[in-house]
């Protein structure tokens, strides 16, 4: 698909550890000192519970919760480590406490780790593609509401975690998946930058969502007469912001959602959720280095959409040979604005050190990359290479699974 740009800063935030120790803290202050093994048991199945209901909690998407985890991708990072580590706990509870399949309750105590265990794997299976990857995570759903069922045959009190996990699930569907919290925006323009790239206007039939430059939002465009919709909500970065709340973004053909969305017409109503990441605004007046590799020049040309720089701004572009987008507008920007300094490359592998090293005062520049995961290592080493941490760039990411 398009890239959606997810920003990666270095910005000090709560431990994840603090974060983590929130599910497991109950389990141990509830059940107190285990006795033996088969008490351990009962500590791993609660902390297990506990830690999936809570990695449950967090694909909800709620801002607040996303922004003190570091953004949404870094969310969802946690998401997957906190489910993974219930998980295996939940394996410890079934290893000290085995017993042979007598009666409902076992039977779906089993049942359930083997929907978790479908469903775990696959969300770290990077081959499958979106429908079947959803279809398949979704299992993890099940399995932690049979979970509960199971611990709420036992102990009352889970009665509670079943009906937090059913709620938490049912939300999720409706808010996020049918996009009940998305706000409607109808297609008023479409432009074709290249036969593999379009560019649509967003205006909001209603209520305004407040996007700056350098953010993304999640879409999903509705069926019409010319028109079938995927029925899905992908991550695009917003490539222009405009007055009354109307959005910009380019999408790219990379995927059977974003091959179809090329032939999106005029008219057509699209969901909008969001924003998301870190804005590129900076009242500071420090200097700025931005570095985009191909489809990763939408934040940055968000920002020169929005009027002049505030300050002086290197803009390195590299993308494959011919296949620059977007050329003939910046060399416009950089031929009016005295602080926009660009520097196109026409090379999707370019020599990153020599790049740096031409950069007037590069120590005393704020810096921000968004482009393929091996362009951004490229990037880190020649700063390293330069004697700045890697650690200073702000990194905006391609991958989002949610």
């Amino acid at each position: 698909m398009a890239p959606a740009c997810q920003h990666d800063g270095m910005q000090r935030r709560p431990s994840p550890a603090v974060w983590l120790a929130l599910p497991i803290a109950p389990a141990a202050l509830w059940l107190g000192e285990p006795d033996g093994l088969a008490g351990w048991g009962r500590v791993a199945a609660w902390a297990g519970a506990l830690l999936m209901l809570w990695s449950l909690a967090l694909v909800q998407r709620e801002k607040a919760w996303m922004d003190r985890l570091g953004g949404l991708e870094a969310g969802l990072r946690w998401h997957h480590r906190w489910g993974l580590a219930g998980y295996a706990a939940l394996w410890v509870h079934a290893l000290l406490q085995y017993r042979p399949v007598h009666g409902l309750a076992m039977a779906v105590a089993q049942a359930s780790l083997i929907l978790l265990s479908l469903g775990l794997a696959a969300a770290y299976w990077r081959g499958l593609s979106w429908r079947p990857w959803l279809r398949w995570h979704g299992l993890l759903g099940l399995g932690l509401l049979g979970g509960w069922a199971h611990a709420a045959s036992h102990q009352r009190l889970a009665g509670v975690g079943l009906l937090l996990a059913a709620g938490l699930l049912a939300w999720r569907v409706w808010a996020v998946d049918r996009g009940g919290r998305s706000l409607p925006y109808r297609v008023s323009a479409v432009q074709r930058p290249s036969s593999a790239v379009v560019e649509l206007t967003l205006a909001p039939l209603g209520a305004v969502l407040t996007v700056r430059p350098g953010q993304f939002v999640l879409l999903g465009f509705e069926s019409s007469a010319g028109y079938k919709g995927c029925g899905e909500f992908h991550p695009f970065t917003v490539s222009g912001v405009e007055s009354q709340g109307v959005l910009r973004v380019d999408i790219k053909a990379l995927g059977q959602c974003t091959t179809r969305l090329q032939q999106v017409e005029q008219g057509v109503t699209a969901r909008v959720q969001g924003p998301f990441g870190q804005e590129l605004d900076d009242a500071s007046g420090q200097p700025c280095l931005w570095l985009a590799g191909g489809m990763g020049i939408t934040p940055f040309l968000a920002a020169l959409r929005g009027g002049p720089l505030r300050q002086d701004t290197v803009l390195v572009h590299a993308h494959r040979p011919g296949d620059a987008l977007f050329v003939e507008e910046l060399r416009a920007r950089a031929d009016t604005d005295p602080l926009l300094h660009w520097v196109e490359v026409d090379d999707e592998r370019p020599n990153w050190p020599a790049l740096l090293a031409a950069v007037p005062s590069l120590k005393e520049r704020r810096l921000r990359a968004c482009g393929p995961p091996p362009m951004v290592e490229a990037v880190r080493q020649a700063l390293e290479r330069a004697g700045l941490s890697g650690d200073l760039l702000q990194v905006d990411r391609f991958d989002l699974r949610h």
